[in-house]
């Protein structure tokens, strides 16, 4: 799952993976985890935040609680770095984990950040070790971050064969269905404020907002609770056209996103053209 900063995907994903865990009546079942992967851990040891996400996930949960209590997250006393060994152990205790609990899938968010590895790891290493943990659990990696994913899931062909692209994109007001959308999503978001708001006029200008927003409802969205927070902590009780100018990305902030969004959307049409 790739698309453009601010358009909403780790809100989404994280919302969805709650709604599951919620509706999962056995509570001995995990259906679902949720992760995210951190720039800085990298080298020999580029998986271990990881497993330590999701031990930490699941350590509490009686099925596997005497088993994994017994497995050290962090290095031993006066040592920086956790040995090979203690990796596979780590690594045995996740599969056990996740086929105890009957997790169906781990969704790792911001998950460019594992390409980001130094030698002798290769990106396409990280890619064969997601396939191993697949293999050996039946577990669905769901991958989701910028657009650099989508490099990193074409590395190769075996790769590509192996997964599934959504492209989370932005809204496009060109589009007339696209146009009606994010009109729907404003209209939704205004209709939510506690303040006075007119929101008939307000949604007039939609192709404004579309415009500061960068047609991604998560910028859009926190523009709004920002604007609406300074209002509130003034005292004021009207949300206005001028207030949330305000509180507008900066213009150089908007054209970078703007930028990064085009170039993004270029390269998926590009790979998709060419197969």
């Amino acid at each position: 799952v790739y698309g453009p900063s601010g358009v909403g995907k780790s809100t989404v994903t994280r919302h969805l993976a709650a709604r599951t865990l919620a509706e999962e009546s056995n509570r001995a079942v995990v259906p679902v985890i949720w992760v995210e992967a951190r720039p800085g851990d990298y080298g020999t040891y580029a998986r271990l935040d990881y497993y330590r996400q999701v031990l930490t996930a699941l350590r509490g949960h009686a099925a596997v609680k005497d088993r994994l209590m017994q497995v050290a997250l962090t290095p031993r006393p006066g040592r920086k770095t956790i040995d090979a060994a203690e990796a596979l152990d780590l690594r045995e205790a996740v599969e056990y984990a996740l086929e105890r609990l009957q997790v169906k899938a781990v969704v790792i968010d911001e998950a460019q950040n594992m390409m980001q590895v130094q030698a002798p790891l290769r990106p396409l290493d990280q890619l064969e070790w997601l396939k191993s943990m697949t293999n050996h659990t039946q577990v669905l990696h769901v991958l989701v971050g910028s657009y650099d994913l989508f490099e990193f899931r074409n590395l190769n062909g075996h790769a590509a064969r192996r997964g599934r692209d959504i492209h989370f994109s932005r809204y496009h007001m060109e589009d007339k269905d696209e146009r009606r959308e994010f009109t729907g999503a404003l209209h939704y978001l205004l209709s939510h404020i506690p303040l006075v708001c007119g929101v008939d006029s307000l949604l007039k200008e939609r192709w404004w907002f579309a415009e500061w927003s960068v047609g991604c409802i998560g910028i859009l969205r926190d523009w709004l609770v920002e604007t609406v927070a300074a209002l509130l902590a003034e005292g004021q009780t009207t949300l206005t056209r001028e207030a949330l100018q305000v509180h507008a990305l900066q213009a150089g902030q908007r054209v970078r996103l703007e930028m990064e969004a085009r170039a993004g959307e270029q390269r998926v049409e590009k790979g998709k053209a060419a197969t």
